[in-house]
């Protein structure tokens, strides 16, 4: 990881609101995400944000408190690309893994929705000789259908 910017949080008018949010953040970097700091996420959650400083996180990195935020999250922002999207599906090995929720199954879903410039962040160790590792930043540079799945262009 290469750091380009450091942005330091600071409380400068003794904003409780702001002294909540550095907690938050020192628990977090911690490790520590327990009841107090849930609910400090959900009531920062609910502030207004200055839509002229909204700028300058148009590229930051979001945490969501549910899946059914992020996904949306992610779903919007896939359709802002313009690029067509693609939805892979998972090659299950038998009837048992196809059903399994994401939540049981490694956080693995049976489908991804995809475009060509698209950012992704891997949760899990794919090939760690080559760097595809936890927490990895990308973006999504091509798609290569196999000669096979000449299908799969169809459902873009």
């Amino acid at each position: 990881i290469r750091l380009e910017k450091t942005v330091r949080q600071q409380n400068i008018n003794n904003d409780s609101d702001q002294e909540k949010f550095i907690k938050l953040l020192t628990r977090i970097r911690d490790g520590v995400f327990d009841n107090e700091s849930f609910n400090d996420w959900k009531f920062l959650l609910k502030r207004e944000a200055n839509p002229n400083k909204l700028s300058n996180f148009k590229e930051a990195i979001r945490l969501f408190t549910d899946k059914a935020s992020c996904n949306k999250f992610n779903n919007s922002k896939l359709k802002e690309i313009g690029n067509p999207i693609c939805t892979l599906y998972a090659e299950n090995t038998n009837s048992v893994a196809r059903q399994m929720d994401e939540d049981n199954f490694y956080g693995l879903k049976n489908t991804i929705n995809l475009a060509i410039g698209a950012r992704i962040t891997l949760t899990t160790n794919l090939w760690t000789k080559y760097g595809l590792v936890n927490g990895t930043n990308g973006t999504i540079r091509d798609i290569i259908y196999s000669p096979r799945s000449k299908e799969m262009l169809y459902r873009l």
